[in-house]
């Protein structure tokens, strides 16, 4: 495969991309799968380029759109539903004129 059509670039580039983009929504371990399907495709067009020319123009973008799915797509590990109820919630109390914490179980306490 020829590297020098502009096409054929832009191509790869797009396919590649949205594998990426694919990966990252199916797995949490898309960074590595894709550092190693970038590997795999450096080494079967190095058969017929040169390795600079394949690094400059393919590896090179394509790893800077790796870098930027994984900081803007990557999940952080969310709160599970059982941490949520240990959390405590803060709500304004107008009579106090502050923030106060807030309880579900919360009685108000008898006046005599």
């Amino acid at each position: 495969m020829q590297l020098d059509n502009l096409t054929t670039v832009l191509l790869i580039l797009g396919l590649a991309s949205a594998l990426f983009y694919m990966l990252y929504r199916l797995t949490r371990y898309a960074f590595i799968l894709n550092g190693i399907l970038l590997g795999i495709l450096a080494f079967y067009l190095s058969s017929s380029n040169d390795l600079i020319l394949i690094s400059l123009v393919l590896i090179c973008p394509l790893m800077l759109i790796n870098t930027g799915l994984y900081v803007f797509l990557h999940k952080t590990d969310e709160p599970k539903s059982a941490e949520s109820k240990y959390l405590k919630r803060y709500g304004y109390d107008p009579n106090l004129k502050r923030l106060r914490p807030r309880s579900e179980n919360y009685r108000k306490p008898h006046r005599h």
